[in-house]
């Protein structure tokens, strides 16, 4: 992360602050990775915009979906 390297052993979980730079390399395994990026209240977001499976979706504008995501702190670009 960022120009430091760090083991990380199986079943491990890491945490990387916004704006770091990082990557990953696993040259003796396959790689299996479960990528979470969610801040703080994300999921708020989420149940704003979207539907349960079976449900018909949700067709909001660009704006509305911005303006949700602004109730949630989050802003898309």
């Amino acid at each position: 992360m960022n120009d430091a390297r760090y083991a990380v052993e199986k079943d491990a979980t890491i945490f990387i602050p916004r704006n770091a730079w990082h990557g990953f390399v696993n040259p003796d395994n396959e790689l299996r990775v479960l990528w979470i990026i969610a801040p703080t209240g994300l999921d708020g977001y989420f149940r704003d915009t979207c539907n349960p499976p079976g449900v018909p979706p949700k067709q909001p504008t660009r704006e509305q979906v911005n303006e949700i995501a602004r109730k949630y702190a989050t802003e898309f670009r």
